[in-house]
């Protein structure tokens, strides 16, 4: 790399800085006719309970996903598969609705962007909300994670393509092969995009509930709701009672453990009050 595309690169980073500074600064009410900074907001409160959904649906995701149902010999059962299931396409639901719907009466933060970009009345301000749409780049979105979501949501989830379900392509595979990690991808691009367009104001993007660092002082116990339903899953699992069920089989399974693998079911039995093995 040459000494001039070095400082253009830092150029760039010295300018998106510049402009998230600005924009954190910036009143959107001075910046907007009273008309607009209303519609304004309008549209970004209606984009806002997506991203809540979003997180919520990660968040739980991820709980199911760390769950060691096989190690700990519990049966998943249809049950946890639906939910799992339901959670994943509530998640591109939620990034269509937030992102990648196109239609003209929809709410997307491109919607919001283009709104933003088109009345703002301080040329500073839009100046440095069009750097840092550059910098974010939403609009390459639609050639990354945007066409998975949009091939999901059209031939899977809000209508069925019978040829794509019951004999698909190997092309039909990949388009619609969207991993957890590429979810969290867009989910986390969305937000940054979120924050620039309201001027780095705060809204809670994800329920209390499930925020790391919010303690609700009035719940006894701080465990969320889906760590305290999969801790009875654990609580009644076959591993985890087996010291007790059956000790001589506990015996042979023992002495198959790894360190690591004792300490996992340690931890369960700490948690239970069992002794410890």
């Amino acid at each position: 790399m040459d000494e001039h595309s070095v400082l253009r690169q830092e150029d760039a980073r010295m300018s998106a800085t510049d402009a998230q500074r600005y924009l954190q600064s910036c009143d959107p009410e001075s910046v907007l006719a009273a008309d607009d900074f209303q519609e304004y907001k309008r549209r970004l409160k209606g984009v806002w309970p997506h991203l809540k959904v979003l997180n919520a649906n990660i968040y739980l995701l991820s709980r199911l996903m760390g769950f060691p149902f096989e190690f700990l010999g519990v049966n998943p059962r249809p049950f946890w598969n639906i939910i799992q299931r339901a959670l994943m396409d509530g998640c591109v639901l939620a990034i269509w609705r937030i992102a990648v719907d196109s239609q003209s009466n929809g709410c997307t933060l491109l919607h919001v962007k283009n709104f933003l970009l088109s009345r703002l009345a301080d040329p500073q301000a839009m100046r440095f909300l069009a750097e840092e749409m550059k910098r974010l780049s939403p609009g390459e979105w639609k050639t990354t994670w945007g066409m998975k979501i949009e091939e999901i949501r059209h031939s899977y989830i809000a209508h069925y393509d019978l040829q794509k379900h019951t004999s698909p392509s190997k092309e039909q595979i990949e388009a619609r092969s969207l991993t957890f990690m590429e979810i969290e991808k867009a989910r986390d691009e969305i937000t940054e995009l979120f924050d620039a367009l309201s001027f780095r104001v705060r809204y809670g993007s994800i329920p209390l509930e499930y925020h790391p660092g919010v303690v609700i002082a009035s719940q006894k116990d701080k465990r969320t709701d889906i760590e305290i339903i999969l801790d009875m899953q654990a609580k009644e699992s076959y591993l985890v009672n087996l010291p007790e069920t059956n000790p001589i089989y506990w015996q042979h399974e023992l002495s198959r453990m790894s360190p690591d693998d004792r300490e996992k079911v340690n931890e369960y039995r700490r948690k239970f009050d069992l002794p410890m093995i």
